[in-house]
Protein backbone atom coordinates (compact mmCIF):
# COMPACT_ATOMS: atom_id res chain seq x y z
CA UNK A 1 0.00 0.00 0.00
CA UNK A 2 1.51 3.38 -0.96
CA UNK A 3 2.30 5.71 1.96
CA UNK A 4 -0.33 8.26 0.93
CA UNK A 5 -2.99 5.56 0.84
CA UNK A 6 -1.85 4.17 4.21
CA UNK A 7 -2.18 7.64 5.72
CA UNK A 8 -5.77 7.81 4.47
CA UNK A 9 -6.71 4.43 5.97
CA UNK A 10 -9.40 4.81 8.62
CA UNK A 11 -10.69 1.28 9.22
CA UNK A 12 -9.34 -2.16 8.43
CA UNK A 13 -11.66 -5.13 8.99
CA UNK A 14 -10.62 -8.66 9.93
CA UNK A 15 -11.54 -9.91 6.45
CA UNK A 16 -8.99 -7.50 4.96
CA UNK A 17 -11.56 -4.97 3.72
CA UNK A 18 -10.35 -1.42 4.19
CA UNK A 19 -11.98 2.00 4.17
CA UNK A 20 -10.31 5.37 3.83
CA UNK A 21 -11.44 8.40 5.82
CA UNK A 22 -12.98 9.82 2.67
CA UNK A 23 -15.02 6.64 2.08
CA UNK A 24 -16.16 6.47 5.70
CA UNK A 25 -17.29 10.07 5.98
CA UNK A 26 -18.85 10.29 2.53
CA UNK A 27 -20.97 7.22 3.30
CA UNK A 28 -20.32 6.13 -0.26
CA UNK A 29 -20.83 2.59 -1.42
CA UNK A 30 -21.29 0.13 1.38
CA UNK A 31 -19.44 2.06 4.11
CA UNK A 32 -22.54 2.27 6.34
CA UNK A 33 -23.02 -1.50 6.12
CA UNK A 34 -19.36 -1.99 6.94
CA UNK A 35 -19.52 0.32 9.94
CA UNK A 36 -22.50 -1.72 11.14
CA UNK A 37 -20.16 -4.72 11.36
CA UNK A 38 -18.00 -3.14 14.05
CA UNK A 39 -18.52 -5.16 17.21
CA UNK A 40 -15.94 -3.57 19.49
CA UNK A 41 -16.94 -0.92 22.00
CA UNK A 42 -16.46 2.36 20.18
CA UNK A 43 -16.13 5.96 21.34
CA UNK A 44 -16.17 8.67 18.68
CA UNK A 45 -14.99 12.12 19.76
CA UNK A 46 -15.08 15.11 17.43
CA UNK A 47 -14.66 18.87 17.51
CA UNK A 48 -17.63 21.08 16.75
CA UNK A 49 -15.35 23.46 14.82
CA UNK A 50 -13.60 20.81 12.72
CA UNK A 51 -12.71 22.31 9.32
CA UNK A 52 -11.29 19.05 7.91
CA UNK A 53 -14.41 16.89 8.34
CA UNK A 54 -17.87 18.36 8.59
CA UNK A 55 -19.05 18.11 12.21
CA UNK A 56 -22.51 17.25 10.87
CA UNK A 57 -21.09 13.98 9.50
CA UNK A 58 -20.27 12.60 12.94
CA UNK A 59 -23.76 11.83 14.34
CA UNK A 60 -24.64 9.59 11.37
CA UNK A 61 -21.20 7.99 11.63
CA UNK A 62 -21.77 7.22 15.33
CA UNK A 63 -25.29 5.94 14.59
CA UNK A 64 -23.93 3.54 11.98
CA UNK A 65 -21.78 1.72 14.58
CA UNK A 66 -23.87 -0.50 16.87
CA UNK A 67 -23.74 0.73 20.46
CA UNK A 68 -21.17 3.43 19.72
CA UNK A 69 -20.90 6.41 22.02
CA UNK A 70 -20.30 9.81 20.49
CA UNK A 71 -19.30 13.04 22.10
CA UNK A 72 -18.69 16.43 20.50
CA UNK A 73 -16.06 18.71 22.04
CA UNK A 74 -17.56 22.19 21.92
CA UNK A 75 -15.30 24.76 20.28
CA UNK A 76 -12.60 22.26 19.35
CA UNK A 77 -11.22 21.73 15.88
CA UNK A 78 -10.02 18.63 14.07
CA UNK A 79 -7.72 17.42 16.86
CA UNK A 80 -9.56 17.70 20.17
CA UNK A 81 -7.01 15.38 21.81
CA UNK A 82 -4.44 18.14 21.26
CA UNK A 83 -6.59 21.21 21.84
CA UNK A 84 -8.58 19.83 24.78
CA UNK A 85 -6.50 16.92 26.14
CA UNK A 86 -7.99 16.95 29.66
CA UNK A 87 -11.55 16.81 28.34
CA UNK A 88 -10.70 14.01 25.91
CA UNK A 89 -8.86 12.10 28.62
CA UNK A 90 -11.88 12.33 30.93
CA UNK A 91 -14.20 11.11 28.17
CA UNK A 92 -11.95 8.16 27.39
CA UNK A 93 -11.61 7.22 31.07
CA UNK A 94 -15.40 7.44 31.57
CA UNK A 95 -15.92 5.28 28.48
CA UNK A 96 -13.42 2.66 29.65
CA UNK A 97 -14.98 2.58 33.14
CA UNK A 98 -18.39 2.02 31.54
CA UNK A 99 -17.00 -1.15 29.95
CA UNK A 100 -15.98 -2.66 33.28
CA UNK A 101 -19.50 -3.87 33.78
Amino acid sequence: MPDAQAAELAIKFEDGTQLTRREVFSFSGNSVEMLAQIQAPTLVIWGTHDRTLKPSSFPPFVSAIPGAAGHPIQGSGHQPHIGRPDEVQNLVLEFLKSLEG
